[in-house]
C-alpha cells in the first residue's frame, strides 16, 4: 500500500545496527541506459530509456550509457539501481507534479523487484542473468538536479532524509543482461551495513563513534562515502579529560585536554582554521560554552579561559571547580565564512596582516600567529590589556611583532592609526585586519574600516561577548515559522532580551547550534519574508540575502522563516 515515508534520518538517535534481512530472489523489470540530454537548461544523464534486447555490461557500465560528469560513473559507480516500489510512495507526497515519479525517472539502469535500501548491503555480490556479477559499492549520493527532474524544490531534501536514494554497483564480471533476468544474492560480507544503515550513520543526529570508525574502515565502500564518515568523525562530539591546568595570569587559565575514547583513531586530526571548541562540563554536563582553540589537535588540545566579570557560571566553574581528570565533552566548530575569506586572500595580494586584540581575545588568533611564523608571512599584533600582568600568552608572540597597550601605563590603542587606507597609486587594499575583543573595540574597527571602504573578505572578527544573549539595544519582533517537514506554521514573539535561537528552542524546535556568537553558521535559518539586520560573520557571502543567524541576527520587520 503506497504511503508517505515519515523517516527523517537526520533526526534519528542510533545506538546499534541490526543485520539487514535477506532480499527475495529478484527479477529485472527493465534495463535502461541513455544519452545526455537537456534538463531545464542543464545537461544531464538522468534520462534512461528501457531496452528489451540483451545489453552488454562492461567494467564502467552499460554499453551506450552516458554521464555528464566522470565521477557520476566509472568503475566504482558503473551501474545504478532504484527500488521500483518507492515510486508509488513518492506519488503520495506533496510534490506539485506527482506523475513525474515513474519507473526509471531517478536515472537508474536496473529496475527490479523486492530489493530496497533496507535489505541490500554494501559489499553484496549479485549475479544478474547467467554472466554478470555486480558488487554494491555505495548508496547513491543524490544531487540538486533531482529538484529539477521532479520540478519540486524539496525533492532532494526528502530523498536524502528518507534514505530512499538508490545504490550504485561495480561490475566484477562483465557480460550481457536483459529484461526478465534474475538477480541472485551470492555473498553478503557485511550484513549490518545495509545501504540505509550507511546513510543513518553518516547523517543521523546521534551515532556511536565506534560505528563511524567502522564505516570509515569499510574498504568495499567508495572513498567518497568513507570520506563522509571521516568528516563525521572529525565533527562529532567526543569525550576528553583535563590533564593539565595552569594560571598564565591571575584571571586566565591554560587548560589541556586529552581524548578519552578507547580504541578510537582520528585520521587527520588537525583543526581547520579559526576553530573553536564547544565544551559541555559540570554536573551532568549541564554547562555549555565555546572557546577558541589555543593549540593542539583533536587528540590533545588546549584552551585559554578568562574569569568573566559577568560570568553566567561557566568560567567560574572552570576556574574554581574543574579538576584534573574531570571528563568533558567537546564538539569542534569552525568558521566557514572566515575560511571562504581566507581563500580569497592570496599571499601575493596581501602585504600585511594587522591583528587587533583585547584581553582574552588573544586566544582567537594564536594559531594564525603560529601559521604566519611558520610561513614567514608579514604581520603585526596590537594587544590591549588592563595591565602588562594581564597579557595572557605573550610568550607565544614574538616581541618584534607585538605592541602592548596597557591601561595602567596610559597606553591607548588607536584604531584609526593602525588601519591603513587604500593605496594612493591604485586604490587597492593590501592589508588584512583581524579583530577579537570587547564589542566596543570590534565596533570601532568595523566602523573605521567601513569608512575607508574595506571589502568584507579583508576583515575577520571573532566575538567572545554575550554568547546566547540578545544585544542590549535589541527590539522585539514577530516571526512566523514554516515547518515544511511537519506541514505547519507557528507564530512566535521574539522578546528584546531573547535571541531567535532561544525562542525557537523554547518553542520545541530542534535547532542545530554551536558557538552562539554568530561565528560558525550552524544555527542559520532561511528567511522567506522580511528584513534582517546581520550582526554575525558566520554566513557565506552568497547566503547573506537568504539566511540569518538565529543566535545573533535580528529582524527589522516581522519576518517569516523556513524550519527545515
Amino acid at each position: 500500500m503506497p504511503s508517505i515515508c515519515d523517516r527523517n534520518i537526520t533526526k534519528e538517535v542510533i545506538t546499534q545496527l541490526e543485520h539487514a534481512p535477506q532480499p527475495p530472489k529478484s527479477q529485472l523489470l527493465e534495463v535502461r541506459f541513455g544519452a545526455v540530454k537537456d534538463l531545464h537548461g542543464e545537461p544531464s544523464g538522468i534520462f534512461k530509456e528501457p531496452h528489451d534486447e540483451a545489453i552488454y555490461v562492461g567494467l564502467t557500465g552499460l554499453a551506450g550509457d552516458e554521464h555528464v560528469y566522470a565521477p557520476h560513473g566509472g568503475v566504482e559507480r558503473a551501474v545504478m539501481q532504484y527500488d521500483a516500489d518507492h515510486y508509488a510512495d513518492w506519488r503520495c507526497e506533496s510534490s506539485p507534479f506527482p506523475d513525474l515519479f515513474q519507473l526509471g525517472d531517478f536515472g537508474e539502469n536496473l529496475v527490479a523487484t523486492g530489493m530496497t535500501e533496507a535489505n541490500v548491503c554494501v559489499g553484496d555480490l549479485y549475479r544478474v542473468g547467467k554472466e554478470v556479477v555486480l558488487q554494491v559499492s555505495e548508496p547513491r549520493d543524490p544531487c540538486y538536479k533531482l529538484n529539477k527532474r521532479f520540478q519540486w524544490p524539496r525533492a532532494l531534501k526528502r530523498i536524502t532524509r528518507t534514505g530512499r536514494v538508490g545504490w550504485l554497483m561495480r561490475v566484477l564480471q562483465t557480460g550481457y543482461i536483459r529484461k526478465g533476468d534474475e538477480m541472485v544474492l551470492l555473498e553478503r560480507p557485511h550484513p549490518q551495513w545495509s545501504l540505509l544503515n550507511v546513510k543513518r550513520v553518516v547523517q543521523g543526529k546521534s551515532v556511536p563513534l565506534e560505528l563511524v570508525q567502522e564505516l570509515m574502515e569499510l574498504d568495499v565502500l567508495t572513498e567518497t562515502v568513507r570520506g563522509y564518515a571521516a568528516k563525521r568523525m572529525l565533527t562529532a562530539t567526543k569525550r576528553y579529560r583535563l590533564v593539565s591546568a595552569e594560571n598564565v595570569t591571575s584571571r586566565v587559565k591554560h587548560l589541556t585536554f586529552e581524548l578519552d575514547e578507547h580504541n578510537l583513531v582520528i585520521h587527520k586530526p588537525t583543526f581547520p582554521a579559526y576553530s573553536f571548541a564547544k565544551i559541555d562540563f559540570g554536573p551532568d554536563f549541564s554547562i555549555s560554552r565555546s572557546y577558541s582553540i589555543v593549540s593542539g589537535d583533536m587528540n590533545r588540545f588546549t584552551l585559554g579561559v578568562a574569569l568573566d566579570d559577568n560570568t553566567r557560571g561557566g568560567s567560574s566553574y572552570i576556574h574554581s571547580k574543574l579538576a584534573l581528570g574531570d571528563e568533558i565533552r567537546m564538539t569542534p566548530g569552525s568558521d566557514p565564512a572566515g575560511i571562504e575569506a581566507e581563500e580569497k586572500c592570496t599571499p601575493d595580494a596581501i602585504d600585511n596582516r594587522i591583528i587587533i586584540i583585547g584581553g582574552i581575545g588573544v586566544t582567537a588568533f594564536l594559531p594564525s600567529i603560529d601559521l604566519c611564523e611558520a610561513q614567514n608571512l608579514p604581520y603585526e599584533v596590537h594587544y590591549a590589556v588592563r595591565s602588562p600582568e594581564d597579557a595572557a600568552f605573550v610568550d607565544r608572540i614574538p616581541s618584534s611583532r607585538l605592541k602592548l597597550y596597557a591601561k595602567t601605563q596610559q597606553k591607548r590603542l588607536d584604531v584609526q592609526e593602525l588601519i591603513p587606507p587604500p593605496s594612493e597609486s591604485d586604490g587597492r587594499f593590501t592589508t588584512r585586519i583581524f579583530t577579537c575583543g570587547p564589542n566596543r573595540l570590534m565596533d570601532t574597527v568595523r566602523e573605521h574600516a567601513a569608512r575607508l571602504g574595506y571589502p568584507p573578505h579583508l576583515l575577520h572578527f571573532e566575538s567572545f561577548e554575550g554568547a546566547g544573549k540578545a544585544a542590549k539595544d535589541s527590539k522585539p519582533f514577530n516571526v512566523t515559522v514554516h515547518d515544511e517537514e511537519a506541514g505547519r506554521s507557528v507564530q512566535l514573539r521574539v522578546e528584546a532580551d531573547k535571541t531567535l535561537l532561544r525562542t525557537l528552542r523554547d518553542a520545541g524546535f530542534d535547532m542545530t547550534y554551536l558557538c552562539e556568537r554568530g561565528g560558525c553558521g550552524a544555527c542559520k535559518v532561511a528567511v522567506a519574508k522580511g528584513e534582517v539586520c546581520h550582526n554575525g560573520m558566520g554566513l557565506l557571502e552568497k547566503e547573506r540575502g537568504d539566511y540569518m543567524l538565529s543566535c545573533v541576527d535580528r529582524a527589522v520587520t516581522d519576518i517569516e522563516i523556513l524550519y527545515d
